[in-house]
């Protein structure tokens, strides 16, 4: 419950077991340099300035909840010898927490960080978890709505957020998360080549240009869509693949029975079951690549249509045998 007016500078303090900050409030900046606490430390401060925790070692666990800042926070050199929780954290600006390390689970519930963050993930000087427990963050979605906000995670700057999800794959894969590694690739490939990513801000002219790079972007974007997002979630979803699969047989099934010159023979009434049966039959035929067989086609739509489903077809394949063959590896 303790109010400080100004700057609060704790360097150097040396606690042998617990450290409780509860309902404090800090009205300037605040310094953890270099504090050493032997057992289990928890924060839930207010801070109006810039919050530092860098070189702050603790034995125990760490558990900052409800902590509020205006400013940026540095975790940077952080050393927890237990489990580190982040719940409804929020902070202002910029977040570090470069050189972290973590020697239990590492989990992050309603964090919001409206600056940049740097996990500096790199294996020399990253942050790094212990292998006891899977690391936790809150179960992946597959949506792709809202880049900003997944998993309880809300990172209001998107530049930031591939980087973040790289980090989260890396740690996933560590604690042998596979399924949750998946995940977090595709959410980072899905902010990686979003032409959201770039910001409109600052003065017309500057936000012309950044509309005309959104615009550069989007041939791209579209193709990343067509190709490897909608039809098989970048590998990470085989559902989705086999989803795919009964899109496009059915799309040109749904085709074959009902548009005039889409498939040559003798037709029945449009919606008899042999009409359909034979429309089913050269989709199938033609998706697979075994060729029309019984089936002749001569009229240009047709033609045009079994050229495009075969192409489609033997696309899907080779890239489900690429998401299978993935899952199999793992």
């Amino acid at each position: 419950g303790a109010t400080i007016g100004g700057d609060a500078r704790f360097r150097g303090v040396m606690i042998a077991w617990h450290a409780l900050f509860v309902d404090a409030k800090i009205e300037g900046s605040a310094e953890f340099w270099n504090v050493t606490i032997g057992e289990d430390a928890k924060f839930k401060i207010v801070f109006k300035g810039v919050a530092s925790f860098e070189g702050v070692t603790i034995g125990g666990d760490a558990r900052f909840a409800e902590v509020k800042t205006a400013k940026n926070v540095s975790f940077e050199g952080v050393k927890i010898g237990g489990s580190a929780e982040f719940w409804n954290v929020t902070i202002g600006e910029d977040a570090n927490f470069r050189c972290a390390e973590i020697g239990g689970v590492a989990s992050f519930e309603g964090v919001t960080i409206k600056g940049p963050v740097d996990f500096a993930f790199a294996d020399a000087d990253g942050l790094s978890l212990g292998k006891g427990k899977p690391t936790t963050i809150p179960t992946f979605r597959w949506s792709e709505r809202g880049l900003a906000n997944r998993c309880g995670i809300t990172l209001r700057d998107l530049a930031t957020a591939p980087e973040f999800w790289r980090f989260a794959q890396r740690m996933f894969e560590k604690e042998g998360e596979r399924e949750r590694a998946d995940a977090a690739f595709y959410f980072s490939r899905l902010t990686r080549l979003s032409p959201w990513r770039v910001k409109r801000e600052g003065t017309w002219k500057q936000q012309a240009v950044q509309i005309l790079r959104r615009i550069g972007m989007l041939p791209g974007w579209l193709a990343d869509c067509l190709f490897l997002r909608w039809p098989i979630g970048y590998g990470a979803s085989l559902p989705r693949t086999i989803a795919s699969w009964f899109v496009v047989l059915g799309g040109f099934t749904i085709v074959y029975a009902t548009v005039p010159g889409a498939l040559d023979g003798p037709r029945a009434a449009l919606w008899s079951g042999a009409n359909w049966a034979m429309a089913l039959y050269s989709s199938v035929s033609v998706f697979v690549t075994l060729g029309m067989g019984a089936v002749q086609q001569t009229c240009p739509l047709g033609q045009t249509l079994i050229a495009v489903e075969g192409v489609l077809g033997a696309l899907l394949m080779a890239l489900t045998v690429a998401v299978v063959t993935r899952k199999f590896m793992r």
